[in-house]
């Protein structure tokens, strides 16, 4: 029987899978050693996108499972790490990859602005949503840095490019607020293009904790946007974007619920953005895993003594429920294979 050949198993670079837009100028590098008894040396390389060497441990004697390189990396840094471990024989392992990049790390990184798209500030506004038109010549290492204050989603050319729920996530917003980081090459298109954010209270300003209480952050929702090809800023948050609060979500509270009117699944109505000098000091990198979908359930289908629909999920959950219906509006239209809804839980 061939015995088994040391490697680097579950490598991780600040205990995230190959992460984007993280802040950290030195990164932590775990992983866990596989296939022999033990691991006596490691060597770790960090490499940019080019090949060239950034970094070089050489082979450590070391059992340990954890490297901090010495070299501060910049914003918008990309590296390839390599890993070569070898095991209680002296005998060396294959090299092992993983990679990361930085996001924007420093406020002075930043020429988007902050923009309010609300003409109001009335008690259960709309959700708003904000959109901008702009060309491009090339779509090469596309990167979209993006927060808000509130909650966000956002297309590109109509189809969304993120599966991560509740961004920018919840932090203590007056201290540290993240910024997201995208690669959004695949979405964008030489020419033409348009994005499309949808913007809530969230908990920046909608019903928070046992009382309820609202604008526990601020007032104020708004959003943050720098789209980067190749490093150089194409398509910022400023005067130009238009906004409107005539679109499908008409109410939404991130503890209960969200009222969604397929009626209007196409915005209109729209009108110019106000700037905000909010700032950037408080802007951090996405140092977190994102919120995502895990799993799914089926329900019960039950009818209390009173003759009410309960559909009974078997446990406690937060998520969304999806239904597919028929609908008459009305000018008496039917769509009869109408889109899923979801329904916040």
């Amino acid at each position: 029987m061939t015995e088994a050949t040391i490697r680097a198993d579950r490598f991780r670079v600040e205990y995230l899978k190959d992460p984007i837009g993280i802040d950290c100028l030195q990164p932590e590098i775990q992983w866990l050693p596989t296939g022999a008894g033990a691991q006596t040396a490691f060597r770790v390389v960090e490499r940019d996108p080019a090949g060239a060497i950034l970094s070089d441990s050489g082979k450590i004697p070391s059992r340990s499972t954890v490297y901090r390189p010495a070299n501060k990396k910049k914003s918008r840094a990309r590296v390839t790490v390599e890993i070569r471990l070898w095991d209680e024989r002296d005998r060396e392992g294959p090299v092992q990859c993983a990679r990361y990049e930085l996001g924007l790390t420093e406020p002075s990184d930043f020429c988007a602005r902050w923009i309010d798209p609300e003409l109001s500030k009335r008690r259960g506004l709309r959700a708003s949503y904000l959109r901008k038109r702009f060309s491009l010549d090339s779509t090469e290492n596309a990167r979209l840095y993006m927060t808000a204050h509130g909650l966000y989603a956002f297309t590109i050319n109509g189809r969304p490019v993120t599966e991560q729920l509740l961004t920018p996530g919840y932090t203590q917003y007056n201290k540290r607020l993240q910024v997201q980081t995208y690669d959004v090459s695949q979405a964008l298109r030489v020419g033409e293009n348009e994005i499309l954010v949808q913007l809530t209270d969230g908990i920046w300003r909608g019903p928070m904790g046992y009382m309820r209480s609202r604008n526990s952050f601020g007032k104020t929702v708004a959003l943050l946007c720098q789209l980067e090809v190749n490093g150089q800023p194409v398509c910022v948050s400023d005067e130009s974007w238009e906004a409107s609060q005539h679109g499908p979500v008409t109410g939404e509270d991130t503890m209960c619920f969200e009222k969604y009117d397929a009626r209007l699944e196409v915005p209109d109505r729209w009108h110019r953005v106000r700037v905000e000098d909010f700032g950037y000091d408080t802007l951090i990198g996405c140092n977190a895993p994102p919120v995502l979908m895990h799993e799914s359930f089926r329900p019960r289908v039950l009818t209390t003594p009173k003759g009410e629909t309960v559909l009974d999920f078997g446990q406690n959950l937060a998520g969304f429920v999806s239904f597919r219906l028929q609908a008459k509006i009305p000018n008496r239209m039917v769509f009869p294979a109408l889109n899923i809804w979801q329904i916040r839980i």
